[in-house]
């Protein structure tokens, strides 16, 4: 049978006027009645181009990959679905997705494929033309206790941010983290705390940026 959710969107035009029915974003997959298809993601490029990820969840494995598929400013798929992740071990939940003008994105998650009991964020810098630049990597420096929500955002020229939620990093259960990167995917600086308020728990963050970064 087909899976037991699937991911669906509809296009809209400036006007807010609909530009045809919901379509199926994920094409359903063998064995699909075993696949929860959820927690979509969605970034799109200047000239409409789109890209969604999501999490593919096994319901009798408990096995969790990261899937994306790419479409034209029409809404026609680009390609096959694919799988983010590389690293197929344990649990990988929670996708974000950043795009710049030209179509390069980048996608982020939270993975516990190092340790079965601590999460951390993880990301995938993509060419334009859906191509991998570089491996997989880890977002996050600070590797104690479990790293969680990631959320991304990207300026005009491929530059970006993650943020995520850090247990006891600021030293009272959850913390608001992030790490800057600059067009070529590299590290800027380090791991930097946003919240100022250190007590009890700051979680489920949120970023945009400008063009300027």
């Amino acid at each position: 049978g087909e899976n037991k959710q699937g991911i669906y969107a509809r296009r809209y035009n400036a006007n807010g006027i609909s530009l045809g029915p919901a379509f199926r974003v994920d094409t359903p997959v063998l064995f699909g009645s075993d696949i929860e298809e959820v927690r979509p993601d969605i970034a799109m490029d200047g000239n409409g181009n789109f890209v969604v990820v999501w999490e593919a969840r096994n319901t009798v494995t408990n096995e969790d990959n990261i899937h994306g598929q790419r479409f034209d400013n029409n809404g026609n798929k680009i390609g096959d679905r694919f799988t983010v992740n590389t690293n197929t071990d344990e649990i990988r939940n929670n996708p974000a997705i950043a795009m710049n003008q030209e179509g390069d994105f980048v996608v982020v998650w939270a993975s516990n494929q190092n340790l079965p009991t601590i999460f951390d964020i993880y990301g995938q810098y993509y060419q334009e033309d859906g191509t991998r630049e570089g491996g997989e990597f880890t977002v996050n420096e600070f590797l104690t206790n479990n790293q969680s929500d990631p959320a991304v955002a990207m300026n005009l020229s491929g530059a970006y941010t993650v943020v995520w939620s850090s247990l006891n990093q600021d030293g009272s259960s959850g913390g608001i983290f992030g790490q800057r990167y600059n067009s070529e995917n590299q590290p800027l600086g380090n791991d930097f705390q946003v919240n100022t308020y250190t007590i009890n728990a700051q979680i489920y963050p949120a970023i945009d940026m400008d063009n300027e970064g």
